[in-house]
């Protein structure tokens, strides 16, 4: 599957770069070259392949100030903004996908902000802002009906 950057401007929309993603887990574990499983990626792929059973807009968003993995587009506005990381456990990485989701939110206009990962579970506010840290399968159970 292919992922677009988020633009107004359909021609931008179509020169920017394109995210893939693999249409089944399992094809990806078996095509795999790297030494190790690259569990974020996989993760990340989990998060696309529910979005997409959904039939949700999917886009992504990246600028020099942040790098959003999925924006959930309805009405041709950008409602949900996700990121999707293993763990945030890691301070530098809580950091990164934390600045990231309150950036795009104030570009964007988006308030529904979430952190897809393999097992935290958390709310946290930044200066009435809201981003809900989700396991995965949590993410997948809430989301059906979204």
């Amino acid at each position: 599957y292919e992922v677009s950057a988020y633009s107004f401007k359909v021609k931008e929309r179509s020169t920017l770069p394109k995210k893939h993603y693999a249409c089944d887990l399992g094809m990806m574990n078996a095509l795999n070259t790297k030494a190790t499983a690259d569990l974020g990626a996989r993760l990340e792929t989990l998060v696309f392949l529910h979005l997409q059973r959904m039939k949700k807009n999917i886009f992504y968003l990246k600028s020099t100030e942040y790098d959003i993995d999925f924006a959930i587009s309805e009405d041709r506005k950008i409602k949900t903004l996700i990121q999707v990381c293993f763990s945030i456990n890691d301070e530098k990485t809580r950091k990164r996908e934390f600045g990231s989701l309150l950036k795009a939110s104030k570009k964007w206009n988006s308030n529904h902000l979430i952190i897809v990962t393999w097992s935290d579970y958390e709310k946290v506010d930044f200066d009435g802002t809201s981003i809900q840290v989700l396991p995965a399968w949590l993410f997948c159970l809430e989301s059906r009906n979204s």
